[in-house]
């Protein structure tokens, strides 16, 4: 198997330029943490994306070159992608790459983990950006989204083994963009269906092969993989019975979140979220992730209020799948939101984390999300 020397870049999303934007040239202090640098993350945040990258190198194995560090700054002034080199007449060089490690730069908060999982995909020298974008999509973790999220329009999975090819991929990225000018729902829901065949089959590499042999194997060529033996992993997964939203998604750092204390009332400050990936979310949702634990099968009630429309995803550590949600479908049909949402559901025992979020910003003086969750057991 062949490794080569750096990734390759989804040229259509993420940009890369030389110099950074006006409001970047008198950026913020930067803060060193060991192979990290952060300029406008706080503390909080900082500790998610080392979690993330230790997540990452102790289950697949890439991890930085030694004396290589990754910056990244987040400012309203800043670009919604990366900023790195560019090198004329050839293929671009990863987006975030500088001399002495990477960099990532991102408008929003919200913006970097997806784009912080495709540097570390990246560290494996992927050959495809199909399958980069597919492990990239994996180790973002966040919102898993439920089965009723899948689109009916197509899922790709019959032409799995054309996008392994930059070529197939790039050219249908460009027309799912393309699209969007005349049906931007269409657009979105191929965009994440593509990507999600791209996850589930480096999910199902992960489960036959082991983890540690993802990055191998993506770092074979189109030509290795329509040789037999690879050509029946493709069959296999076609074969393989179908997978429940994005329930591939890691949750280890989102399941070591603080824990919330069932039968008391907590509040959760939603005026800056948690550096979580959601896919079917606005950019400026704010998003705090919280585990409890249910030690015997149980009823849970759920409440949430707050001026600035809360809702919620629960998750099952043990498996990701997410087993219930609330006030997404009204996100999705723009039906007027509620200030409280009330849910009961049955549990088994087990870890869950509850992911909760709010549309838009937190009015002035607004005491974010309040909430309380009950346990009852199961006759």
């Amino acid at each position: 198997m062949r490794a080569i020397s750096s990734g390759l870049v989804a040229m259509l999303l993420a940009g890369c330029v030389n110099e950074p934007p006006d409001g970047l040239r008198n950026p913020l202090p930067i803060v060193e943490a060991g192979a990290f640098r952060f300029q406008g993350v706080s503390e909080e945040h900082a500790r998610w994306y080392q979690a993330r990258y230790a997540d990452f190198t102790n289950t697949f194995g890439p991890r930085l070159a030694p004396g290589d560090t990754i910056l990244i700054s987040v400012s309203s002034d800043g670009p919604p992608a990366c900023l790195g080199t560019r090198v004329p007449g050839e293929r671009e060089v990863h987006p975030c790459r500088i001399p002495g490690g990477y960099k990532l730069v991102c408008a929003r908060d919200r913006q970097c983990p997806l784009r912080f999982a495709e540097l570390l995909a990246d560290l494996g020298a992927p050959q495809s950006t199909f399958l980069r974008d597919g492990l990239a999509d994996v180790l973002a973790g966040g919102v898993t989204t439920p089965t009723d999220f899948d689109f009916d329009y197509l899922d790709y999975t019959e032409k799995l083994g054309d996008l392994i090819s930059d070529d197939v991929y790039l050219a249908e990225t460009s027309r799912l963009y393309d699209l969007y000018e005349r049906d931007w729902y269409q657009s979105m829901a191929l965009r994440y269906s593509l990507r999600r065949t791209a996850a589930r089959f480096v999910a199902f590499l992960a489960g036959r092969l082991g983890a540690q042999q993802v990055p191998a194997l993506l770092r074979q060529t189109n030509e290795e993989w329509k040789e037999p033996t690879m050509q029946r992993l493709l069959d296999d997964f076609r074969n393989a019975p179908p997978v429940d939203g994005r329930s591939y998604a890691r949750l280890r750092v989102e399941c070591e979140t603080p824990a919330i204390e069932t039968g008391l009332d907590f509040t959760i400050p939603a005026d800056h979220g948690a550096p979580l990936y959601y896919p079917m979310g606005a950019l400026d949702d704010q998003l705090q992730a919280r585990t409890f634990e249910v030690t015997a099968a149980s009823r849970a009630l759920l409440q949430l209020e707050s001026p600035a429309k809360p809702y919620f995803h629960l998750q099952a550590c043990s498996t990701g799948v997410s087993l219930r949600h609330g006030n997404t479908g009204d996100r999705l049909t723009f039906i007027a939101r509620k200030d409280q949402v009330r849910e009961d559901f049955d549990l088994a025992p087990g870890r869950y984390v509850l992911i909760m979020g709010v549309i838009g910003g937190i009015p002035d003086g607004s005491p974010a999300i309040k909430g309380r969750l009950d346990l009852s057991p199961l006759p």
